[in-house]
């Protein structure tokens, strides 16, 4: 949308799956939308095509979703009990798993996910009340 004349400009298809979350790259290039099980990305400046450019898995529902500041690596949380970084250098690699955990070592949905101000740590919200630093 464009905010000040309300004109829909373009619309992406995400059409297996209802759309969870959504993030945009600093650069305003990218798009990254998180479903059920995946996290796409969608080039939004350079083509009008919805297919995405890179696709990432969870075992379940994508909760969040967001963009490193140089766009190198993607985060995204899931109701899997995951949080996961991804290369977008090298997809669909995942660079980096975190479990969250109950008291008892039972994963545990993961409902939000946010890149920490400096960029250099995640911040988790999960089922059993905790929010996590990573």
């Amino acid at each position: 949308w464009e905010a000040s004349s309300r004109v829909c400009t373009r619309t992406v298809r995400y059409p297996d799956s209802q759309v969870n979350c959504l993030a945009i790259s600093d650069d305003k290039l990218f798009l990254a939308a998180g479903g059920n099980p995946h996290v796409r990305v969608f080039d939004v400046a350079h083509t009008q095509t919805s297919a995405p450019v890179a696709e990432f898995s969870h075992a379940g529902n994508a909760t969040a979703c967001g963009f490193c500041r140089d766009r190198s690596w993607l985060f995204s949380s899931s109701e899997d009990g995951t949080v996961k970084i991804w290369d977008l250098r090298a997809p669909p690699r995942c660079k980096t798993t975190f479990s969250c955990t109950d008291g008892k070592g039972d994963a545990v949905a993961c409902h939000s996910a946010c890149l920490r101000r400096g960029g250099d740590e995640i911040v988790s919200g999960d089922d059993s009340g905790r929010v996590r630093v990573w």
